[in-house]
């Protein structure tokens, strides 16, 4: 059955029919791919150019051995194998997702492999032009909202910061903290390692730029503070 099915696929159909649709998932989830490259993302535009063209791929063989037990009278439901393709990139879009400390990253990067594989499969079904209209969508809408969050809202990073400072544990983690919490800056991590009479204190935080950046001048304003560094 398998070499029945094999014979009735020609090459005429792989070039004309195939490979233009394979074409243009690559192009299209390298469009969205290529905004989270530039973010440093692990997921960039390579992984989302083979996740969108893995989904039309899937969905065309879906299509060729529907329309193989057609020629033969049989039937078959190509929709199945679209419902698989959801259930793996599900799990892909999981991997993505890192939770640590109270702060979860990568749900962006998670949504974007979702859409490249409903993209993907867009192209896979026939309906390139949903599939492109789509990508133009998603990479105005990745990167309004960056330019909306950053000029508008702010943009909320995490930030690492090691300082010398003089005093003792108690008394250095409680300077920070004011500082902290004057800047509108919430702690992630602080360690603090005692030597002698100074203490190295390294923190993690998060919060809009301009407030870490009066964060680090007011660090540097404080009295014993004689070194600081941010990562």
């Amino acid at each position: 059955m398998s070499e029945l099915f094999l014979n009735n696929v020609s090459l005429r159909d792989i070039l004309f029919g195939a490979l233009p649709k394979v074409l243009l998932a690559l192009l299209c989830g390298g469009m969205v791919g290529i905004e989270r490259q530039l973010k440093r993302k692990a997921a960039g535009m390579k992984t989302h150019m083979l996740i969108s063209l893995g989904s039309c791929l899937y969905a065309v063989v879906a299509s060729m051995i529907w329309d193989y037990h057609k020629s033969l009278g049989g039937a078959g439901d190509p929709s199945r194998i679209a419902a698989q393709i959801v259930s793996g990139v599900g799990f892909l879009g999981g991997g993505a997702i890192i939770q640590g400390r109270g702060t979860i990253t990568g749900l962006t990067t998670a949504a974007t492999i979702w859409v490249a594989a409903a993209i993907g499969l867009c192209v896979g079904v026939g309906d390139g032009l949903l599939a492109v209209l789509v990508t133009v969508l998603v990479v105005v809408a990745l990167t309004m909202t960056s330019f909306f969050e950053t000029r508008v809202l702010g943009h909320v990073a995490t930030y690492k910061c090691r300082l010398i400072m003089q005093g003792t544990k108690e008394e250095c983690r409680v300077r920070v903290a004011e500082h902290l919490d004057r800047n509108d800056l919430s702690l992630d991590q602080m360690q603090t390692r005692a030597d002698g009479t100074r203490t190295q204190v390294t923190l993690r935080y998060r919060g809009m730029g301009d407030d870490h950046q009066q964060f680090v001048r007011d660090l540097w304003g404080t009295a014993g503070v004689e070194e600081v560094a941010v990562e």
